[in-house]
């Protein structure tokens, strides 16, 4: 019951960190597009905004020039003027544009500038009948030229309020993108360690008893018969039989008789523990009752007071419900006769 509430707990853990994974990904991927989008949407604004500008800029300059021109020809100067006047128009009420400054706040000198330029109108026609000195003319044609490419300059290629605004948002996006990305890898690294876990927990339950921690069956005979080390050596057999586990469980319910089989079991391992040697004995829960303790041979001394360990007084002295306990032990048994001796015992 505990082993399926544990795969069932560790399956809904797998299953939510992979759905959160998925969530910050498709986040990611949306933060990604939105990020592109914005730049997108700022470079083409203001590419179309700064284009009509330098058309402006163009056109103006060449009007600049018509006026200096000797003897000045006042069909090409009306003609520049004109083209000149048209660019003021397209700038002021292009959707894009338009919108661009009016968010900048830079319509208002493109309006200013373009009214002024459209009052020297007057004086281009006081040229062409003579009533003013041209000089004066391109002085304050030149005055708002100035003003335009000073403008321009300061503002246009260097500050542009949108492009910081998006700025700040895009900085905002990509602080948001780079905690998804480190959550994205921490919950990557957590679902592998989760897999990793869960793998070495089905490699440990391959061979050990869950109830108990102790190797089961298959691992004995897995030990015995493609385990090549210590194929030369003898073993000190322990078989240790509840004898009385059925009655235990009829009596008291399985409950019971679960907790004697732990007890047990973690008594058999407090004494493996306490061995002071580097190769410490083997415990293997064989049946549903019995456990078999494997111990390579070192001295007969030393076997007799391993044995002894597992005297029934002393071992079961903290228990509650004292369940019948028989003990079979064997000595100096080859590994490759193990097999046959257990099979000897009366251990079913």
């Amino acid at each position: 019951m505990n082993i399926n509430k544990t795969l069932s707990f560790s399956f809904y853990i797998r299953i939510t960190m992979v759905i959160s994974i998925i969530s910050l990904l498709l986040f990611n991927g949306f933060n990604s597009y939105k990020i592109a989008s914005l730049n997108s949407k700022v470079n083409e604004r203001q590419n179309e905004a700064s284009w009509f500008v330098y058309q402006l800029i163009k056109e103006y300059a060449n009007l600049t020039t018509q006026l200096r021109l000797e003897p000045i020809e006042i069909k090409k100067l009306n003609l520049s003027y004109d083209l000149t006047w048209s660019r003021y128009d397209i700038l002021l009420n292009s959707k894009v544009s338009k919108s661009y400054f009016k968010e900048k706040k830079y319509n208002l000198f493109f309006q200013r500038e373009f009214d002024k330029f459209k009052y020297l109108e007057k004086s281009l026609k006081l040229i062409e009948r003579g009533a003013i000195k041209k000089d004066l003319v391109i002085k304050e044609f030149m005055l708002n030229y100035s003003r335009l490419i000073e403008f321009t300059n300061s503002n246009l290629r260097i500050a542009s309020p949108i492009l910081t605004q998006n700025q700040v948002n895009i900085s905002h996006l990509i602080v948001i993108q780079n905690i998804t990305i480190i959550s994205t890898t921490i919950l990557s690294l957590a679902l592998l360690f989760l897999i990793t876990n869960d793998l070495l927990t089905k490699s440990r339950w391959k061979i050990k008893d869950t109830m108990t921690n102790c190797y089961n069956r298959m691992s004995l005979f897995d030990f015995l018969t493609h385990d090549e080390k210590n194929n030369n050596s003898e073993f000190c057999i322990v078989a240790l039989k509840i004898t009385n586990l059925k009655d235990i469980n009829r009596r008291f319910g399985f409950n019971h008789g679960d907790e004697i089989l732990i007890r047990v079991a973690n008594k058999i391992n407090s004494i493996i523990e306490q061995e002071q040697r580097t190769k410490k004995p083997m415990t293997f829960r064989l049946t549903e009752k019995t456990f078999i303790i494997l111990k390579e041979n070192e001295d007969i001394k030393h076997d007799n007071s391993f044995i002894r360990s597992f005297d029934e007084k002393a071992f079961l002295s903290d228990t509650e419900l004292i369940p019948e306990v028989s003990l079979i032990t064997l000595s100096n048994i080859p590994k490759n006769k193990i097999i046959e001796s257990l099979s000897l015992l009366d251990i079913r």
